[in-house]
């Protein structure tokens, strides 16, 4: 198992991403990230092209989960002014139950999207 990625996900105007990648006997397993970005730019997710169809999540602004992975928008308020954070997970779910998967990874990026809002300092949403 290799594991690639930074210490933390203190992300800033400076440092806008951070991604974390597992592989396991040189393949690919699990990815998750975090972006930050300004208002005034925009997070394009095609669900169209997701199939089977993504379920929505109630997390963030906005949240997707289907079955190989999850996202979330969130516009925050912190200490320097407002911005965005876009978390994402997926991976590989050739290990698993189908049916297990959605809620798996609606799981994952719930955790992923507290521990992000914490270090990005994001202490209030719109």
């Amino acid at each position: 198992m290799k594991e690639d990625g930074p210490a933390d996900m203190r992300l800033t105007a400076a440092r806008r991403g951070a991604t974390c990648v597992v592989d396991v006997d040189g393949k690919g397993r699990f990815d998750a990230s975090v972006t930050r970005q300004a208002l005034d730019e925009s997070f394009f997710w095609n669900t169209q092209l997701i199939k089977p169809p993504a379920d929505p999540l109630a997390l963030g602004d906005r949240g997707i989960v289907y079955d190989t992975g999850a996202r979330v928008a969130l516009t925050c308020t912190g200490p320097n002014g407002s911005f965005q954070l876009e978390a994402t997970v997926g991976g590989s779910t050739d290990q698993m139950e189908k049916r297990e998967a959605r809620p798996l990874f609606t799981a994952l990026i719930a955790k992923l999207l507290e521990a992000a809002k914490q270090q990005t300092h994001c202490g209030g949403t719109h």
